[in-house]
């Protein structure tokens, strides 16, 4: 199953987005829901997980604001693009529960969702809502990550077989059905309310 349209050669998600709003100018609301990818990333080049963690709090910290930077100036050309629409930005979650050195992986990750709800805020009539409760309920709510592998195995692909495997090959941090479905909840009720 494809998670997006093929892109023109040489393009992006940002241009093909941008293509489709300028032919479409009464989309609204828009969502945005990225990021992970730039974590997991950073995650296998700089720090050697899953194998080890080498990363320091400055490198971590210093991602997050890089991938906070680069959200504010997507937002900017959405926003250019569509100055009506409603655009809400979707927070991440943890996929790796109990895999990360303390703080964990849900503290930390409350670190990212606060820099892109702090972005989001910039930008007119865009919202943030996080759905990290959603995924990572046990964490979020100050229990132990342990707790969340359940969610995490209902709302993604990261426990093929039924199993919490991120060293499969055929774990993917990205949501099921079931996990479109929450985040779509959770995205129709903030633009109801804003």
């Amino acid at each position: 199953m494809w998670l997006h349209h093929p892109y023109a050669a040489g393009g992006s998600q940002l241009n093909d987005a941008l293509t489709v709003l300028k032919s479409n100018p009464n989309v609204s609301p828009i969502t945005l829901d990225i990021g992970a990818n730039d974590v997991l990333q950073f995650l296998e080049h700089t720090c050697g997980f899953p194998s080890t963690y080498t990363c320091t709090e400055p490198q971590v910290a210093a991602e997050y604001e890089h991938i906070a930077a680069n959200v504010l100036y997507i937002l900017t050309q959405l926003r250019a693009t569509a100055p009506k629409a409603q655009i809400v930005v979707i927070g991440n979650y943890n996929p790796y529960p109990t895999l990360l050195p303390k703080p964990g992986g849900d503290k930390d990750l409350a670190e990212l969702n606060g820099l892109l709800a702090r972005e989001a805020a910039k930008v007119s009539n865009t919202s943030f809502v996080s759905v990290e409760g959603q995924f990572n309920p046990s964490g979020f709510f100050g229990g132990p990550e342990t707790g969340d592998i359940p969610t995490i195995c209902a709302f993604t692909a990261m426990c093929p077989g039924g199993t919490f495997n991120p060293a499969s090959p055929e774990a993917d941090i990205h949501p099921t059905t079931l996990g479109y479905t929450v985040m779509g909840i959770v995205t129709y009720i903030d633009w109801l309310t804003h």
